[in-house]
């Protein structure tokens, strides 16, 4: 047993490069684990390799970072390590890039998470006598922070960039015991120094996810 994670040895990494080469999709199967098809010409992914899918249709997968297990370059296919797609909805069309973790925080001092619960809608009607409720979605997911004010720091410099210029990134937290959690998210990233006297300079940031994360036991 590897243990419980703890908020202690966490490595955040941040996207440092465009999106690469879109794979032309054909399919993204309904089973457990999803099966991506994708083109004959295309570049064969690498296991271990994270990829950012957007699509349409199979919403639940829309922005979602996957990460590549099982490549069958004879088939052209691989596996979302970990995804469940069974009940997804079908898919109509999907774009597979492949994302470069190249950066790597360390300047962070505390985190938290909110959203990412479902919504509901009242269902009930006159003859109810216990309110009805159906579920209609997700609140959006956030992760808050603070860090040090290092504005020499090449992360948080990537952070305040795709800030200013209202670009999504790809961030992934690794923990001590070998989990991991990654998402696509909206930075803000001011570089505005704040604290108390006789601290450290901090400066907020918040990560807005786009969708779903996605986690993994290693």
């Amino acid at each position: 047993m590897r243990g419980t994670p703890v908020w202690n040895k966490v490595a955040i990494a941040v996207q440092s490069a465009v999106l690469g080469t879109s794979l032309t999709v054909s399919a993204i199967s309904k089973a457990n684990p999803a099966v991506v098809s994708y083109d004959a010409g295309d570049t064969d992914p690498a296991d271990g390799a994270y990829y950012l899918i957007e699509a349409t249709g199979m919403n639940q997968i829309d922005t979602m970072v996957v990460r590549v297990a099982n490549v069958n370059p004879t088939a052209n296919t691989f596996e979302c390590e970990g995804l469940d797609s069974t009940n997804f909805d079908a898919l109509i069309a999907a774009t597979c890039k492949p994302i470069t973790f190249g950066l790597t925080m360390s300047t962070m001092l505390d985190i938290t998470a909110s959203g990412g619960d479902a919504k509901f809608a009242d269902d009930s009607d006159l003859h109810d006598e216990i309110d009805k409720e159906v579920p209609v979605g997700f609140t959006a997911l956030k992760f808050t922070a603070n860090s040090r004010f290092l504005p020499t720091d090449t992360a948080l410099l990537a952070l305040q960039s795709a800030s200013r210029a209202k670009t999504p990134l790809a961030i992934r937290f690794s923990f001590s015991n070998g989990s991991k959690i990654a998402f696509y998210s909206y930075i803000s990233a001011p570089l505005t120094p704040g604290g108390s006297k006789g601290g450290t300079v901090q400066t907020p940031i918040a990560f807005s996810a786009l969708g779903f994360p996605s986690s993994w036991g290693t």
